[in-house]
Parts: structure tokens; C-alpha cells; sequence
């Protein structure tokens, strides 16, 4: 079997910055995403492909962005408040408001052990949001499971 030659890859977006969580819009015209270009985590959005216009979306702090599933709304994290935006697709965007806080995660069992909640996805209602919790300790191994669906055959 011969493979096909490797893709050529280009960047999402190239600065000097840390840029990361990129989240495409549901059209796909756009990316929001997380970059350090102002010194601290911010959140911002660009044409895909990406052209020099951007906007900054968050204005005190952001990470990991989601658009709403109609595209017309950015939501990310803010410590521990998770924020939205308006945002119609060419114009600036609104300004951002709080939507809820997240309630205190930390138990007494875990306390230490967990950091805050990552925001990783919300239903197409907006009425529930998922959020992933880490660990602020390393995990001492991960292990995957290939193959896993021959397990649950029947022998």
C-alpha cells in the first residue's frame, strides 16, 4: 500500500505569540482563539483563511473559546466566570458580559488536586455546558486503550 505524500501544512495564525484552544466558527469563515499577543491570555477572532484582521473578543482575561452552535456568539473562560460576546460575522464584537460563574469545584476530598474547569462544549439549546477538570499535580501515567470494541464481543 503506498501512502499519499504528506499534506502541505500551514499555520492558523504565525506571530511571535503563543497562540492556542483555536475554535472554528460553525460556518467555518472564522477562528477564535486564545494568544498572549497582550501579555496575558486573551481571546480573539480571524477570517479563515486567515487574513490580517483580527479582533480581540475578550478584554480582562480569556481562554478557550466555543462559538454558540448559530455562530453568533463567542463563549470562554475568565478565571472562574465564563463570559459571551456578540459577534455577527464582520463587525466588531459586542461587548463581553458575564454569563454565569462556576460554582466552587473544589472538594474537601480533592482539595489541591483539581484546577479550575476548562470550558470544552456546550448543546446546540445553550442551556447545558461541559467542562473538563484537570489536575494542577502530574499524572504519574496515562494509559490507552486501542482497540478497545473487540472487548465487548461476545466470545
Amino acid at each position: 500500500m503506498k501512502l499519499d505524500p504528506a499534506p502541505e501544512l500551514t499555520p492558523l495564525v504565525a506571530t511571535p505569540f503563543d497562540e492556542q484552544s483555536p475554535s472554528f466558527s460553525p460556518d467555518g469563515r472564522f477562528v477564535a482563539y486564545q494568544s498572549n499577543a497582550s501579555m496575558r491570555g486573551e481571546i480573539y477572532v480571524r477570517r479563515y483563511p486567515a487574513t490580517p484582521e483580527q479582533w480581540q473578543v475578550s478584554t480582562s482575561g480569556g481562554e478557550s473559546p466555543i462559538w454558540s452552535p448559530d455562530g453568533k456568539e463567542i463563549f470562554y473562560g475568565s478565571g472562574d466566570t465564563i463570559m459571551h460576546v456578540a459577534f455577527d460575522g464582520g463587525a466588531a464584537p459586542g461587548k463581553p458580559a458575564v454569563l454565569f460563574r462556576v460554582p466552587g469545584h473544589r472538594t474537601p476530598q480533592l482539595s489541591g488536586l483539581l484546577s479550575r474547569p476548562v470550558l470544552s462544549g456546550i448543546t446546540a439549546d445553550r442551556q447545558h455546558f461541559l467542562f473538563l477538570l484537570g489536575t494542577d499535580q502530574p499524572l504519574p501515567s496515562i494509559n490507552i486503550v486501542l482497540n478497545w470494541r473487540s472487548a465487548l464481543q461476545p466470545r
